[in-house]
């Protein structure tokens, strides 16, 4: 970042996800506007909004192609309003949104790539599609607060989870 002042460890895209079990890879949403289709009415699942910083950069794309598309935002909150018309419930967390998932009390959703690819390795089945029209890219970063009381400590754990070492673990597994 500027000035050094943090760095960016992880890159995460989000993508369009679905229960496997109940909806075969041909027929699940492949781009972001398949989600606004009547065969999902009350079948989209999406994680509160407020509390998920996912899901805001998500309707944060939504709006700038919007303003991208038409030089305002009108598109992209209709397009918001839209979705909420196929939404069947807000959850509160990323734990509860993979387990209604799994439990096909909704049968897609978005969500962040490492989250979906964990759940699978868990055993979960949760397929997934990269959006057609692209994705926006979340930074995960990292950074010393200023004045930490542990200063020594932090600087020891940011440099063990930037090195090359930790990167390639990071992105293998």
């Amino acid at each position: 970042g500027p000035e050094d002042l943090y760095f960016g460890l992880y890159r995460t895209p989000p993508i369009l996800v679905y229960n496997m079990d109940a909806v075969a890879e041909e027929d699940a949403p492949h781009d972001w506007d398949d989600l606004l289709d009547e065969r999902w009415r009350d079948q989209v699942l999406i994680r509160d909004p407020v509390a998920s910083g996912t899901m805001r950069t998500i309707f944060g794309m939504i709006l700038a192609r919007s303003v991208a598309d038409t030089g305002d935002t009108a598109s992209g909150y209709e397009w918001l309003k839209r979705l909420d018309a196929q939404t069947k419930e807000y959850v509160h967390s990323p734990a509860l949104l993979h387990q209604k998932m799994v439990r096909r009390e909704g049968l897609v959703t978005m969500w962040e790539l490492t989250d979906i690819l964990f759940q699978r390795l868990r055993g979960a089945p949760l397929g997934y599609s990269f959006p057609t029209s692209g994705s926006p890219v979340i930074d995960d970063s990292i950074a010393l607060v200023r004045g930490s009381p542990h200063a020594e400590v932090a600087r020891a754990f940011i440099d063990w989870v930037g090195s090359r070492e930790i990167q390639k673990l990071t992105a293998e597994k």
